[in-house]
């Protein structure tokens, strides 16, 4: 998909993520634009101004349509974006903040368990 431009944070988490389960990184990168395109759809999908889109574990993302401006030879959307986290990412963020690192390497030697006990 060509209109979809990956920044580098974004090619090295796809990389990390294809290291750490064994999966191509373009398989990865097909379910991240697939699930980009679904969001996609639906957010064109509703006449609504307020449009939201959740995203899994983090919470939902509500853009709300301000207008359209014309410009040279094109119209641009304008819109303001809100963020609204899901309890649950809050009370891990901020056990994490409590605790420092020791939550997280928790949560990240259990998945790695998981992961070693499917081989």
């Amino acid at each position: 998909m060509e209109k979809l431009v990956l920044d580098k944070d974004t090619k090295e988490l796809l990389k990390d993520i294809s290291s750490l389960f064994g999966v191509k990184e373009d398989i990865i990168k097909d379910v991240w634009e697939y699930t980009l395109i679904t969001w996609l759809l639906k957010l064109s999908d509703s006449n609504a101004n307020l449009k939201r889109i959740k995203i899994p574990y983090i919470g939902s993302v509500g853009l709300r349509f301000l207008g359209e401006k014309i410009g040279d030879e094109k119209i641009d959307a304008d819109y303001d974006a809100f963020l609204a986290l899901n309890e649950n990412f809050k009370d891990v963020l901020k056990t994490i903040k409590n605790n420092g690192s020791e939550e997280l390497t928790q949560l990240i030697q259990q998945k790695i368990k998981r992961l070693a006990s499917q081989i």
